[in-house]
């Protein structure tokens, strides 16, 4: 089961931080992280739309430029960070990550087609640059049905990941990109489901082995990441008993707080 860093490695920088994703893939994990669109139109690191809560600064990435967003210290003022690009990202994983690492693109822009696109060329143009096969370690995930088939038409060889929960509480207006598997199952447009438990109840045999008869790859949520979310996780405070469950299951890979705590089970 392979293991993604959530936002990089916490322990020893702040989240979204190139610093943060270099601790990760040094220690042989791959990543997660989220895109989004500058004033500009560059793609920038960062989960929150606004940057008060890693900054000292109050204003929305969309409302800057590269140039200004790049003033911005996020972090502790003793060693602060920048808010790093997708091609800086790019450029440490094709040097850094094992051949068998995933990094995961949440895109953040919600049915937003300009930036789907520009992740699109971004990751051309660095697939060019390398002889490994660089799409096949990375997946777009977490966007709209219509967002997965501009990606798919732009590019049919780059991964798309559609986050999958539970039926009885998605699809809501709050979040419009997770769906319930009977919903997307017959589409062609994706081929990971970012299985995403909220309440307890998704991770279930029957779920893998839907996901598995399509011939999805599954990157599973764990639980702790529901930890200050509404509904909060059963299991938020103890996540081993799921990733227990995950490892039984035979998932493909697990996004976590936690990374070196799964990889010592394994």
């Amino acid at each position: 089961m392979k293991v993604l860093a959530h936002r990089g490695d916490h322990r020893t920088a702040p989240e979204n931080t190139l610093a943060a994703f270099r601790s990760a893939l040094r220690d042989g994990f791959g990543l997660e992280t989220d895109l989004r669109l500058t004033d500009d139109d560059s793609l920038v690191l960062l989960h929150d739309r606004n940057l008060r809560r890693v900054s000292d600064v109050d204003a929305t990435v969309d409302q800057l430029s590269l140039d200004e967003l790049k003033t911005v210290e996020v972090g502790p003022s003793a060693n602060p960070h920048v808010v790093p690009t997708l091609p800086e990202l790019l450029e440490i994983f094709v040097a850094e990550a094992t051949p068998s690492a995933e990094l995961a693109l949440h895109l953040k822009a919600v049915d937003n087609e300009t930036a789907a696109l520009r992740v699109v060329e971004t990751l051309e143009r660095w697939a060019r640059r390398t002889d490994r096969d660089l799409l096949e370690q990375i997946v777009v995930f977490d966007v709209t049905v219509n967002i997965a088939r501009a990606i798919k038409r732009a590019n049919p060889s780059i991964r798309v990941g559609l986050s999958i929960g539970e039926s009885d509480h998605f699809p809501d207006e709050e979040h419009p990109t997770i769906y319930p598997f009977e919903a997307v199952g017959e589409l062609d447009c994706w081929d990971v489901a970012w299985a995403d438990e909220w309440t307890g109840s998704l991770y279930t045999d029957g779920f893998f082995r839907e996901l598995r008869e399509k011939d999805k790859t599954v990157i599973s949520v764990s639980p702790e990441l529901h930890a200050n979310t509404d509904p909060r996780h059963p299991k938020a405070d103890s996540p081993a008993d799921i990733w227990q469950t995950l490892e039984r299951l035979g998932v493909d890979g697990v996004c976590t707080d936690f990374p070196e705590r799964i990889s010592e089970r394994q």
